[in-house]
């Protein structure tokens, strides 16, 4: 059987021209990285480069030899660029950048061949020194594009170097011995022209207003970094042999080779964090594109992994922490919670949280149960309620009134399915109501059988109780988020009140925004208004961080349907202090539910996640796709919403809290019905059995 190739390109750093500090342990990092390589020998036919070390590393030798060597890579074969050297930052133009939240762009500082002459720094790291992170994308962009289809090489790019979170190592010694791979300054916004993008895109970029362009030159790639876009790595003596070398690359080949490459992306990255979170003060990052969010659960250079559940909770030992689980506020983790740790095929011991991080939680044990841990090991832990939230759910069978066998088994089959389900008198506040009506069941939240949250499901249809609980469980998790907040006992950085100020601006008829004051602390109406006889508005959604200190921000929109997406392209954005950010300018109606079932309004939610940290990890809360909508006559209405669309401070105190915001939309048509769409519905194949429950005999017309 012929293997797939591996292809690598490897660089590294040590011995930069004068006026940029030097560095120690990159060659033994490239060193390292090559004999890992040479051990998968078994796995696949390697195609290794020549290293490029020092003065063979400039920005003209890496592109070429990326171009160059990676050409050949045929569609099942792994290309693996590793860089380890200086981070640097650029200033990014706001105008060609703007998704750049963080007003900079992250780079490589490669080999500059041209003397410094001592007084611009900016001749140190310039446009031919600096290869930042949309180039790098665009070498992958570019490479793709010899593949019909996108079906390209598996693509990793690793950077051990400053400021890698985002692709971009620095150089002082700080007090604990530690490198630093930083270079010392930002450097100067450079002209477009300066990138490596084809002309024709160039022009396209620098015409158009801003952001009507996406940066849509990238291909399909893992990238992962030392640490996170504001952070530094670091590079000290390490391994038995006493060797300078990068934390990021030598954690990452101990745990590759602990675990015999068997481990996916996503959770290699866990496993990198929790050791060098609190021992470094540095957090390894990974990002792949939106598209391509499959290839977190691959394994490392695409070798195959033995089966197993993406995003399990586990269990694994620090020095200076203790136990830590990989789960926490943001899973549902709670003080509260109990952690069932497996150490045995039938034995298990319990844990509480002790302190709960957005990411990550830290546990405490029974004195007679910790002894029976070894710190060596990871443990698979099993969390009851996982993202989910206890949920109230009424019987209403007035109208059809079932067996009691049958209800019965109803009940217990909708308990296995759905956790913390609890069945509740139909009336109660705050509960979901399920109705016997005309051979359906159906979901409503205001106890009327006539106006449905979601598609009915035919009583006798194919798997009905397996899809109702898929329903409930959906809008289970979908409340979990909607309630989302933070347990931490100490939350005095966040003692001056709420850290953003949310403003909701509203287009007037004169074609200009002014904000709409909210009317309570939680909730704001954004009324439509008539044009071309359709309802419809425009909003934005800005944020203003009132702290003195950067905030991480992640704003969810919790749609009616019960999905959850992020506003950001980014997900996850770094507001400096007394900064504002627009998360969204965006169309706003209604969808057509709302009118042929006569509802008052549309009730959805964001939810901002905020922390002084870098630690909000999101994609376990996301709900893309929402749930089935009820039938109406205008199926193609446009239903239009949200999801289309440095002075450094001391920070030693660190937590995380949530801000909700409700938009409620009128209905402008509430109580009323036109005789022609009256007729219409009384005559539809599914409206028709609705039409009086909704609408009773009364109807004022338009």
């Amino acid at each position: 059987m012929t293997k797939p190739k591996l292809y690598a390109l490897l660089v590294g750093i040590n011995n930069y021209p004068k006026g940029i500090r030097k560095l120690s342990g990159c060659h033994n990092d490239v060193s390292r990285m090559q004999s890992y390589l040479k051990e998968q020998a078994d796995h696949f036919d390697l195609a290794i480069a020549p290293p490029l070390l020092d003065d063979r590393a400039t920005k003209a030798n890496i592109v070429n030899s990326f171009r160059s060597h990676f050409k050949a890579a045929q569609a099942e074969d792994t290309v693996l660029f590793y860089f380890s050297g200086h981070g640097c930052r650029e200033e990014a133009d706001p105008q060609l950048w703007p998704n750049e939240y963080d007003k900079k762009l992250e780079g490589l500082v490669c080999y500059n061949p041209v003397p410094w002459n001592g007084v611009d720094k900016n001749d140190l790291i310039g446009p031919q020194v600096l290869l930042v992170d949309k180039e790098l994308r665009y070498l992958i962009w570019e490479l793709m594009q010899g593949h019909p289809g996108g079906q390209g090489p598996h693509v990793v790019m690793l950077a051990d170097c400053c400021h890698s979170g985002d692709h971009t190592r620095a150089a002082a010694v700080d007090p604990l011995n530690f490198g630093i791979r930083q270079v010392e300054y930002t450097a100067r916004k450079r002209a477009l022209t300066d990138f490596l993008f084809p002309a024709a895109w160039l022009e396209q970029k620098q015409t158009s207003p801003a952001g009507e362009v996406e940066d849509y030159l990238e291909g399909a790639h893992v990238q992962m970094g030392a640490c996170q876009a504001r952070q530094l790595a670091k590079e000290t003596e390490l391994g038995p042999e006493g060797k300078i070398s990068g934390v990021f690359t030598y954690y990452l080949l101990a745990f590759l080779r602990y675990n015999q490459g068997n481990l996916s992306y996503y959770d290699l990255r866990y496993h990198l964090k929790v050791f060098t979170r609190f021992r470094y003060e540095q957090v390894p990052q990974i990002y792949i594109p939106p598209a391509h969010s499959g290839l977190y659960h691959r394994g490392f250079l695409n070798r195959p992994i033995k089966a197993g559940k993406p995003f399990v909770a586990q269990l694994h030992h620090d020095e200076q922490k203790g136990w830590i689980l990989n789960k926490g506020g943001l899973d549902s983790v709670s003080r509260r919670s109990l952690i069932k740790v497996q150490i045995g095929a039938q034995q298990s011991i319990e844990a509480r949280p002790q302190e709960v991080h957005p990411d990550l939680s830290l546990l405490t044990f029974a004195a007679q149960d910790q002894i029976k841990l070894d710190t060596q090991k990871t443990y698979p832990c099993q969390i009851e309620g996982l993202r989910s939230e206890p949920l109230n759910l009424g019987i209403e069978t007035k109208e059809e009134v079932p067996e009691s066998s049958f209800l019965e088994t109803l009940q217990e089959k909708m308990l296995e399915q759905v956790k913390g389900l609890n069945f509740v008198p139909e009336a109660k506040e705050g509960a979901y109501t399920l109705h016997f009506v005309q051979g359906e069941y159906r979901l409503s939240s205001d106890n009327c059988p006539f106006r449905p949250i979601v598609r009915p499901i035919g009583i006798q249809s194919d798997g009905a109780i397996e899809k109702l609980g898929q329903y409930l469980r959906q809008i289970s998790q979908w409340e979990y988020v909607k309630g989302l907040q933070s347990e931490l006992v100490d939350q005095s950085i966040f003692a001056h009140g709420l850290p953003l100020d949310i403003h909701i601006n509203l287009l007037g008829e004169d074609g200009h925004f002014r904000i709409k004051t909210k009317q309570t602390e939680e909730f704001i109406e954004l009324p439509l208004a008539q044009k071309d006889r359709k309802w419809t508005g425009r909003v934005q959604i800005w944020i203003r961080n009132k702290y003195d200190r950067p905030l991480w921000v992640c704003p969810l929109y919790l749609d009616s349907n019960f999905s959850v997406s992020p506003l950001l392209k980014t997900r996850v954005a770094c507001i400096e202090r007394k900064s504002e950010l627009l998360v969204k300018e965006t169309n706003i109606s209604l969808k057509a539910h709302f009118y042929d079932y006569n509802w008052p309004a549309d009730v959805s939610t964001i939810k901002f996640i905020v922390s002084t940290q870098d630690n909000i990890e999101v994609a376990p809360l996301l709900m893309e796709q929402g749930l089935p909508l009820p039938v109406t006559l205008e199926t193609k209405r446009d239903t239009g919403d949200f999801r289309s669309l440095e002075q450094e401070v001391e920070l030693t105190q660190h937590g995380w809290v949530t801000q909700t915001l409700s938009l409620y939309i009128p209905n402008p048509e509430f109580g009323r019905i036109g005789a022609e769409k009256l007729a219409a519905m009384r005559t539809h194949g599914v409206l028709k059995d609705y039409v009086e429950g909704i609408w009773g005999m009364q109807v004022h017309k338009k």
